[in-house]
């Protein structure tokens, strides 16, 4: 047919660059979340966000139900390459979506995103069905899907039909999304507000200040949009980590994530440039009951064939040795030595770099001394 395509990431025919028909998403069957509610989920957050009307009154219930564990219902990544470009525009809760936010998809941003896909559950105990890969730009997408296809666990997830993969991309002026039908309607100028100029020290009690009100479920930012960000935020994949825990505005932040909150080479090179780019500081955070750290440690179990998921332990393996293998003492650890580390990277002279971690418990984000 002249002038269209079939599109493999969601299998319906449009002409190039047209929204996804949606037709071909399954639905709720049951009451029990299946792929098409998941797209379902995301679309009805992203058109709250839209309308500037994210609303988490429930948003202390949803901690508290995560303290047990994670139960998202998809796994999204995305580049960490623009902060507008952002996992916050689907207005999801805590604990709702499990994010790999990197430039480059190196060992261990593949052994986060195999992570999701072998170990994670829904809230109905069924794996994980929607992988939405969310981009600037139809070439960025799919440098991403090249580079996550290297790994046999998501390219056999994928193929298999075990987990479905939708691409789409992202509009921040606009803050449209191609992937869903009522795109089209949606079309308005989004409005950025100016982040104010904070100094470290200013910063640092900003971010306190979110949190107590993130731990009291006064949050104030969900709807507001920055046009800079006043940090690069490090944080682990865990469907728990979120701005939400310093009560950020959308784009308050630039924020990569993979398992762990580990600092590789490839994104040392784009926390680098950002935090240079916008002259802030960079922020490594950990959170207890780490299941990275956990597995590295030794006490979860791990498959001989999840390669990429083994190449994350081995990068924690200094801190393990250091805490004893005791996980709670090792995430402390384990921040403290990205941090120096990350400190000693080429370029990053005269850039401040912090260590905090996060307790999934309490919800009180603690900021450690550098030594």
């Amino acid at each position: 047919m002249t002038g269209k395509q079939v599109h493999r990431d969601s299998g319906c025919e449009r002409a190039a660059g047209e929204p996804c028909c949606g037709k071909h998403h399954k639905i709720m069957e049951g009451g029990i979340m299946v792929t098409g509610q998941a797209f379902k989920n995301l679309e009805q957050g992203w058109l709250a966000f839209r309308e500037r009307k994210i609303l988490l009154p429930n948003i202390m219930d949803e901690f508290k139900a995560s303290v047990a564990g994670q139960n998202p219902f998809a796994i999204v990544v995305t580049s960490a390459s623009s902060p507008k470009v952002t996992p916050r525009i689907f207005g999801q809760g805590i604990g709702k979506i499990f994010v790999v936010r990197m430039d480059e998809v190196d060992a261990v941003g593949l052994g986060s995103i195999e992570y999701g896909i072998r170990h994670l559950k829904n809230t109905e105990g069924k794996p994980l069905e929607l992988l939405f890969v969310l981009g600037a730009s139809v070439e960025e997408n799919n440098r991403l899907i090249s580079q996550m296809r290297k790994s046999k666990i998501v390219s056999d997830a994928i193929d298999g039909k075990k987990i479905e993969l939708v691409s789409s991309t992202y509009a921040s002026e606009s803050g449209l999304l191609s992937a869903f039908p009522a795109a089209k309607s949606q079309a308005a100028k989004l409005h950025y507000a100016n982040a104010p100029a904070f100094s470290t020290e200013q910063l640092i009690e900003e971010l306190k200040a979110g949190n107590e009100r993130f731990v009291e479920g006064k949050l104030r930012n969900l709807n507001v949009l920055y046009e800079k960000p006043m940090a690069v935020v490090v944080m682990c994949s865990d469907s728990r980590m979120t701005e939400y825990v310093f009560d950020l505005p959308i784009g308050g932040a630039a924020v990569l994530q993979v398992a762990g909150n580990v600092v590789t080479s490839s994104m040392a090179k784009t926390i680098s440039q950002t935090a240079k780019k916008y002259g802030v500081p960079v922020i490594i955070l950990g959170h207890s009951k780490c299941g990275a750290v956990t597995a590295a440690c030794g006490k979860a179990h791990v498959e001989r064939d999840e390669t990429n998921i083994i190449e994350i332990a081995k990068v924690l393996s200094a801190s393990v040795e250091m805490g004893g293998k005791d996980p709670e003492v090792v995430i402390p650890i384990n921040v403290k030595d990205m941090v120096a580390s990350f400190s000693a990277y080429e370029g990053m002279k005269g850039t401040p770099v912090l260590g905090a971690v996060y307790d999934l418990t309490s919800g009180k984000v603690n900021f450690l001394d550098s030594a």
